[in-house]
């Protein structure tokens, strides 16, 4: 897939772009499209209810930080409309299932920012591949 991380966006081509991001994944796992926001969040945020996955350009300034909060975010919105929870093992297989898809190899994905779980998860399946 297209990668941001070597070109500067302002927030509308920002915007654009993840949309753009929402719908090919969407497209891919045969989901609903989700909405994406950018908001004052204190950095990422999906709203199972609403389907909305609200992204703070002001609280993450690297473009590879935003990219991965995005798929974090698609991945709870994934996990939801398969009937998961926020961070239980359905959204741990689905952040793995994302990341493999998105970047072609889920160690591209920065596990070392995420949630403590998720993490643990991460290092136990890197383990069972190598």
């Amino acid at each position: 897939m297209e990668q941001i991380l070597d070109k500067v966006m302002d927030e509308t081509e920002s915007l654009i772009y993840f949309q753009n991001e929402a719908y090919k994944l969407a497209e891919h796992y045969q989901i609903k499209r989700p909405i994406v926001k950018f908001s004052c969040c204190k950095g990422g945020y999906y709203s199972p209810n609403l389907q909305i996955i609200k992204l703070s350009r002001h609280k993450i300034t690297s473009p590879k930080a935003l990219l991965d909060c995005f798929l974090h975010e698609f991945s709870h919105h994934l996990n939801s409309v398969r009937g998961g929870e926020m961070h239980d093992a359905g959204f741990k297989r689905s952040m793995w299932s994302v990341a493999t898809y998105y970047y072609g190899d889920p160690l591209v994905y920065n596990w070392k920012q995420d949630y403590i779980n998720v993490k643990k998860y991460f290092e136990r399946r890197v383990k069972e591949t190598t």
